[in-house]
């Protein structure tokens, strides 16, 4: 997983930057020509002056457009894919959990249930655009391999939990661990594409989390039905079992 995210930085050459962006250029003077008087300019306000316009780049004789563009389809949608559906998985566990026991086996009462599925997007909203800073001064391949890191282990000390704060601690971590994934992964999937070929990527990018949803319940009903092994209920295996191969 790495080694994929790796190549997002590394694969291509920097001839190859130099055309993504003369490519994007180039789109937004047709669109200029097409709207007319009502086309907006996103860098009326930032104008391109530190850009080096006479670098005259062309496609790279060894490929093309539609190559390239596939070259890169290869290496960056498919891992941010998988990386937002294990961290959408490790989101909505907790109703599956819920399920198997977890809120008779803490003793919840009231709204405690609800304050803790509320906490995890407290920090997950708050720490979002910090995040996308650290993603630019980092590597993608080092801030995200950290971030999916971090919520698997969340997650796993989240099925260790033994009391209502024990649970709200984890969750409020376990949204500052993910908060980087979904802006990291859009903020990416924007710098690689034109705009008109970055709505199908986003597309497939947020197929993920139906995939998420179609298959987590099964996974947790089968993971569930480990309850009593080694001491522990069906629930915390839902939580241990399901996210140590992430951590």
């Amino acid at each position: 997983m790495e080694y994929a995210l790796d190549t997002i930085d590394l694969t291509l050459a920097d001839s190859t930057f130099h055309y993504l962006h003369e490519r994007n250029k180039q789109q937004s003077m047709d669109d200029k020509q097409r709207n007319g008087e009502n086309y907006y300019d996103p860098d009326m306000h930032h104008p391109d002056d530190g850009y080096d316009d006479d670098f005259g780049v062309v496609c790279p004789s060894h490929t093309s457009q539609r190559r390239l563009v596939s070259k890169i389809d290869l290496r960056v949608v498919p891992v941010l894919s998988i990386l937002y559906l294990l961290a959408f998985l490790d989101r909505t566990n907790i109703a599956n959990a819920s399920v198997f026991g977890l809120q008779k086996d803490l003793k919840l009462t009231g709204t405690q249930y609800n304050t803790a599925l509320t906490i995890f997007f407290v920090p997950y909203i708050a720490f979002e655009i910090p995040s996308n800073i650290i993603l630019k001064k980092l590597k993608p391949h080092v801030w995200l391999s950290l971030c999916m890191f971090l919520f698997g282990l969340v997650t796993i000390c989240q099925g260790l939990v033994h009391n209502f704060s024990g649970l709200l601690a984890t969750r409020f971590f376990l949204g500052l661990a993910e908060t980087g994934m979904f802006p990291g992964s859009f903020y990416l999937i924007g710098m690689w594409y034109k705009r008109s070929e970055a709505q199908k990527r986003y597309s497939f990018f947020f197929g993920s989390t139906s995939l998420a949803g179609a298959f987590g319940g099964l996974l947790a009903s089968a993971i569930g039905k480990m309850s009593g092994m080694r001491g522990y209920l069906g629930w915390r295996w839902i939580f241990i079992l399901g996210n140590h191969v992430y951590s």
